[in-house]
């Protein structure tokens, strides 16, 4: 691909969709049966909330510093192409049984996945502009989630053949390795042409702005409160444990990033029509969750997955495109780095307190009371955000 007939739009939400999709394959394939696999080494619910929360939260404070240095030394490939090949550590996790490897295993899976993300956030923004920010992170989920179903699909037949999950853990190796070979073609081909484009943007927008939006702070609350507020997936799979077998918890994980590709889309497109209205419907479906996990029938816990795969790709797609356009490509990295940083505070806060609710054998009403304080109080926040 040189930098003139043949960089295209296409091509570059192509290969990064390409190059995300495997890597969904290996670290969402790992993580659609990490609930199930800590439950049967006899974690409880607030450890496996607290633990894959804490995670989250880690992966997402290292996105502060990496979007930091990404800014200020344009090292955007590096972070990229380091943070992809740390999911080595996934496969890792089919190769020990000591407990404090594989919690430290897990938390690496998410310190790689926050040393390439605000740095692909904002190469990618810079190369899709013209198309549209909603629409282009909105295709690039779509593509992103073959992966992420695929991955589960693999891990659930694996784990239904050989009952093993250590197996279902290694066959993620190939995967890994696929993927780093597009990723080295995805640099070749777009690295010139990206660091041409962004080194144009910061010398447009340069002089714009010395520091953060008062309107970013407040969406970036408003996030904050929608996250702890929705019940989290983690939980749900490990509900499901107790009325699902193994292999079918990891298919219940394949629903959520099916619809969660479908919705990505969607709400791409509405955002970009119309994007003060989509935030709070958003925020609304975020209660659902809450309302059907309150109840653990299979059916109950199934609608409860679906409803959260749409709040997902909303939050794969708007949250992210959202970000794109408040902040100018000077700080754009930093932008996602504190954002997504925040919403890692919220899943970690989320995850432990929903977790420690089960566990505490609480009323549903107190669930749902908190979920929908939370998501009141987001809408307010981003209303806020779209006043200044």
């Amino acid at each position: 691909m040189s930098e003139s007939s043949e960089y295209s739009v296409g091509n570059i939400i192509l290969l990064f969709g390409i190059i995300a999709g495997l890597g969904d394959v290996v670290y969402e394939g790992g993580r659609s049966i990490i609930p199930t696999y800590l439950e049967s080494l006899n974690f409880n619910a607030f450890a496996v909330g607290a633990i894959l929360g804490l995670a989250e939260l880690i992966g997402y404070i290292l996105r502060i510093v990496i979007g930091y240095l990404s800014d200020r030394n344009k090292l955007y490939w590096p972070f990229i192409i380091a943070g992809y090949s740390l999911l080595i550590v996934v496969p890792i996790l089919g190769l020990t049984s000591a407990i404090a490897v594989i919690i430290i295993v897990i938390i690496m899976e998410r310190v790689a996945k926050g040393v390439r993300s605000p740095a692909k956030s904002t190469v990618f923004s810079v190369l899709t502009k013209e198309l549209g920010t909603g629409k282009a992170f909105g295709l690039y989920e779509f593509f992103d989630q073959f992966g992420a179903v695929l991955g589960p699909a693999i891990v659930a037949y694996i784990l239904y053949t050989t009952k093993r999950f250590r197996s279902s853990f290694l066959i993620l190796i190939i995967p890994y390795l696929v993927m780093v070979g597009f990723l080295i073609y995805l640099y070749q081909s777009t690295h010139t042409i990206a660091e041409q484009k962004i080194k144009e943007l910061h010398q447009e927008t340069m002089t714009e702005v010395s520091e953060l939006s008062k309107s970013y702070w407040f969406y970036t609350g408003s996030v904050l409160f929608s996250t702890i507020g929705l019940f989290p997936v983690t939980l749900i799979l490990y509900l499901g444990s107790s009325v699902f077998a193994f292999y079918q918890v990891a298919l219940l994980y394949l629903i959520v990033q099916a619809i969660d590709g479908i919705s990505a889309i969607v709400f791409g497109h509405i955002y970009d029509l119309s994007p003060r209205i989509v935030f709070p419907v958003v925020m609304i479906c975020s209660i659902f969750p809450t309302i059907f996990i309150s109840s653990i029938p299979l059916h109950n816990l199934t609608i409860a997955a679906i409803i959260f795969g749409i709040v997902l790709g909303a939050q794969e797609s708007i949250m992210k495109a959202k970000i794109s356009d408040i902040t100018p490509v000077s700080k754009r990295s930093l932008g996602y780095g504190v954002f997504q940083t925040i919403f890692g505070l919220g899943l970690f806060l989320s995850g432990s307190i929903f977790g420690l609710f089960i566990d505490l054998n609480l009323s549903a009403v107190w669930l749902i009371l908190l979920t929908v304080l939370c998501q009141m109080i987001a809408i307010l926040l981003f209303v806020k955000s779209v006043e200044h």
